[in-house]
């Protein structure tokens, strides 16, 4: 049997966005609805220095899942069905009035396959493809998402130390459309199974422009989609799941150092669904009812 807690500690990252999406077998996957917000009266500049700017709020829904096609190849989806930006008025600033704007964001549908599978380690190579739906050309700054398109390659690595540690990491270029610059990220993360129902994840994460895109392409003010923006950042998730059937995480996600972006944290939760195959619901209705689960 697969050690179950990395399926829900590594799966459970698709909510932050990052590159890290466990492989589901066959007929196996989750879904989820999550929540994102963030709240800061700085951000970082060309140079990596805090500036103050006005007071921005964003806050995101978003639905994401993953399924097992087979046992090498999976399908999952990243969908921030809406957003929403508020910037304060701020004298400082010359800016006489709030300013609000929302939408959805761009959704990024992703295919993978495991190439390489032992007891205790497995890799895979993931293709995804956004859906530009995010609104990048407001008037005062507010985007939504890029709209450009992009297209991204990563590889993941996961290992199984016992059955209580595991680690995870993932490399990853992304081609940008629009102007904007292309990318690399890179994630490694160690996850602690605490109890059956019970993980706990830390991950030092990052996204580095190659500031090879367009010079006269802004994108959002206030940090918000900016190009050429990036990061280096610590994240911590706690989740939570009942009978390996539905459950809930909590995460906190706060910057090390970045570049064009808001410099506060970011607070997350998501309740979510586990999908089990046919075959394996059918095994475990077969078992006597004398026989006790095992867990």
């Amino acid at each position: 049997m697969k050690f179950k807690g990395i399926v829900i500690g590594l799966m459970l990252f698709s909510q932050v966005g990052y590159s890290i999406n466990y492989p589901a077998k066959k007929g196996d996957g989750h879904i989820g609805i999550g929540y994102k917000t963030t709240s800061y009266s700085s951000v970082f500049d060309q140079d990596g220095e805090r500036k103050s700017s006005p007071k921005t709020i964003s806050s995101q829904w978003i639905l994401s899942g993953n399924y097992g096609l087979s046992n090498k190849f999976n399908v999952s989806v990243y969908a921030p069905v809406y957003i929403q930006n508020k910037v304060q008025s701020n004298a400082d600033f010359n800016l006489g009035k709030d300013l609000k704007s929302s939408g959805p964001s761009d959704m990024e549908i992703g295919l993978s396959y495991s190439f390489a599978e032992q007891k205790k380690l497995i890799a895979t190579a993931t293709l995804k493809q956004s859906l530009g739906f995010g609104k990048n050309d407001q008037a005062e700054g507010l985007n939504t998402g890029y709209g450009d398109n992009a297209t991204s390659i990563h590889f993941d690595l996961y290992y199984q130390l016992n059955t209580h540690l595991y680690f995870g990491g993932s490399t990853g270029v992304r081609k940008r459309n629009k102007g904007f610059s292309d990318d690399f990220s890179g994630e490694f993360l160690a996850g602690w199974h605490i109890l059956p129902c019970l993980d706990l994840t830390g991950n030092i994460n990052g996204l580095f422009p190659f500031e090879n895109g367009d010079e006269e392409v802004n994108g959002g003010y206030y940090g918000l989609y900016r190009n050429n923006a990036g990061y280096m950042a610590v994240n911590t998730t706690l989740s939570y799941n009942y009978n390996r059937t539905a459950g809930i995480s909590v995460e906190v996600n706060n910057y090390l150092k970045g570049q064009l972006i808001g410099a506060e944290p970011i607070f997350g939760v998501k309740i979510f669904y586990l999908i089990t195959g046919k075959e394996k619901v059918e095994d475990k209705q077969t078992v006597p009812e004398t026989t006790p689960e095992k867990k």
